[in-house]
């Protein structure tokens, strides 16, 4: 097989995978307030995943599973998404799957680390409807969100990664 038609069927591959039948992420809110450790269990004891937020289309899915949930306004209303920041890393990851976090809506000023204490990611909605991200200390409790689990080449696609299915390798 030439290598430019096996540069063709990749392209190709690539974009009916990522492009065509990519599904939307399904985020599913959950009510009861934890700990940012506990709901992170709990979304796996349910066999989902604590959410990420990697591009802007899925900030604004997010947004609109939280706004059917009924969010109210108020820091003490937030929903934890799960990025965290080690203590000796500059900066967050998202917990479940290591990414480092490179899409971020955080509110003006934030992620501050008040105190040194502030090392996860929650969102919130202000007065005016808005949402945004806001780092806090993980002992705080919120309600949580976790999302349905993607197909692996999904994640692939969604992430940037460059591997590529078994028969395009030879």
């Amino acid at each position: 097989m030439s290598y430019l038609f096996k540069a063709i069927l990749i392209l190709l591959y690539s974009y009916y995978v990522c492009a065509c039948i990519m599904p939307v992420k399904e985020y599913v809110v959950f009510p009861e307030s934890l700990g940012f450790f506990d709901a992170y269990i709990n979304c796996k004891q349910n066999k989902l995943e604590p959410a990420e937020v990697h591009t802007e289309e899925e900030e604004i899915q997010l947004e609109s599973a939280l706004e059917r949930a009924g969010a109210k306004a108020g820091w003490q209303n937030a929903y934890w998404i799960f990025g965290i920041k080690l203590k000796n890393k500059p900066f967050f990851y998202w917990m479940d799957s290591g990414v480092r976090v490179t899409y971020d809506k955080y509110w003006p000023g934030e992620p501050t680390n008040y105190n040194g204490t502030e090392d996860c990611l929650d969102i919130f909605k202000n007065d005016n409807g808005n949402f945004g991200w806001n780092d806090v200390p993980c002992n705080l409790h919120f309600k949580y969100i976790c999302q349905k689990p993607m197909p692996p080449i999904c994640q692939t696609c969604n992430y940037g990664s460059e591997v590529l299915p078994e028969l395009y390798r030879k």
